[in-house]
């Protein structure tokens, strides 16, 4: 393949992040379809142009992305309906969360932890103090993601 995967990968994840709140008015209540069907598709042939054509040569094909598309009654794919996957992706768990721990750190912004709730008599996006879903509970997993090195058992504390 000779390209950088996981950067690949990366960009996908990006572009998808990046339009998701373009696209998906743009898809949603067609008279023809679901909405999920109409994301898939969008996803699908996405992944087949961004990403097969990029990391592969030409006639070799990757397995359809999540659900894949519906587009086609005989191919859950966009593009090449008739093609079988020779290639798949597999994603390796650690690298997946070191990568979402990196951006998670990068990305931090205190207002991303807050939930929408009843607050001040209204509902609003705001602090929860909730130890479990609140900011103790955020707060505790980042410790334990952090010093993972250590025994961290304060999920015990549930266990009563």
């Amino acid at each position: 393949m000779g390209v950088d995967l996981n950067q690949i990968i990366r960009m996908f994840s990006m572009f998808l992040n990046n339009s998701w709140n373009i696209v998906i008015p743009l898809l949603r209540n067609r008279s023809y379809t679901t909405d999920e069907s109409s994301i898939n598709d969008w996803i699908q042939s996405n992944w087949e142009i961004l990403v097969e054509r990029k990391i592969l040569e030409i006639n070799n094909y990757l397995e359809v992305y999540g659900s894949g598309a519906d587009f086609n009654e005989e191919s859950s794919r966009i593009t090449d309906i008739k093609a079988l996957p020779i290639y798949f992706i597999s994603v390796f768990v650690e690298e997946a969360e070191e990568y979402w721990l990196e951006k998670l750190i990068q990305d931090y912004k205190i207002e991303s932890f807050y939930s929408y709730t009843y607050y001040k008599k209204q509902y609003k996006y705001a602090p929860d103090i909730g130890l479990v879903n609140g900011f103790g509970g955020i707060g505790m997993t980042l410790l334990s993601i952090i010093n993972k090195d250590k025994k961290n058992e304060w999920d015990n504390t549930f266990m009563l």
